[in-house]
């Protein structure tokens, strides 16, 4: 069973609240957190309840979440074509200058 995306998420940045970090960057963090599980999700093998959960994200997510989201929507609707040789550092995911 897949959790919600944002699950992970809530459950790291607990602790940052508690000792008082800002909340732009406890958003901040979040949005990087939802970053790498959009990328992990990606890199997982396909499955429609993950293409789903990416969709589902897309409507409010942030221009650079939105990027690595539909990244991640595109590599599990290609189902088994992964990359391979040369094309392995595309499996990371969309540049991340962004943060």
């Amino acid at each position: 069973r897949l959790l919600p995306l944002d699950r992970p998420a809530q459950m790291l940045g607990q602790h940052r609240r508690r000792i008082g970090k800002s909340r732009l960057q406890c958003r901040d963090d979040r949005i990087v957190r939802l970053r790498n599980i959009a990328v992990a999700l990606g890199n997982a093998p396909p499955n429609d309840a993950i293409v789903a959960a990416l969709q589902a994200r897309l409507a409010d997510a942030s221009p650079m979440l939105a990027e690595h989201l539909r990244w991640a929507i595109e590599r599990q609707q290609a189902g088994g074509e992964r990359a391979t040789g040369d094309d392995v550092a595309a499996s990371a995911g969309p540049s991340c200058a962004h943060g």
